[in-house]
């Protein structure tokens, strides 16, 4: 990156990234995922998940990463649904069917019960 006050969007599943170049007139932003951050050297790695950004050269400086997110909403059928989630920020309505639900490496799930014997599958690394 060249030109000063970049932006740079990331998702949940955009793989791994390096950027050369990230500057503190620069943004970072992250869409619909929570992340960490960690040092290497003299570089700044971002993780999403299974990702991750690395930001050469950044360590030192003031960074503008941000997070942001837009809440989606899936219903489900009044049939017996299977559903896996990887999405954060959800609300799932379940219907009268006997659903499995599984939230892998998701943050910020609304769960909103049907009539159904629902069963959910939890990820260890996800807050309900």
């Amino acid at each position: 990156m060249r030109a000063t006050g970049d932006l740079v969007q990331y998702a949940y599943g955009d793989g791994n990234d390096t950027i050369v170049g990230f500057n503190e007139s620069d943004t970072l932003t992250i869409t619909s995922a929570s992340y960490t951050t960690e040092l290497d050297g003299d570089d700044v790695i971002v993780r999403v998940y299974e990702g991750s950004i690395r930001l050469v050269g950044a360590n030192g400086k003031n960074l503008n990463i941000n997070k942001t997110g837009s809440t989606e909403i899936i219903t489900l059928t009044e049939d017996d649904d299977e559903l896996n989630n990887y999405l954060g920020n959800v609300t799932i309505y379940s219907g009268a069917g006997n659903d499995t639900i599984s939230l892998g490496y998701a943050n910020l799930i609304q769960y909103k019960s049907g009539d159904g014997n629902d069963l959910i599958q939890v990820s260890a690394q996800m807050t309900l």
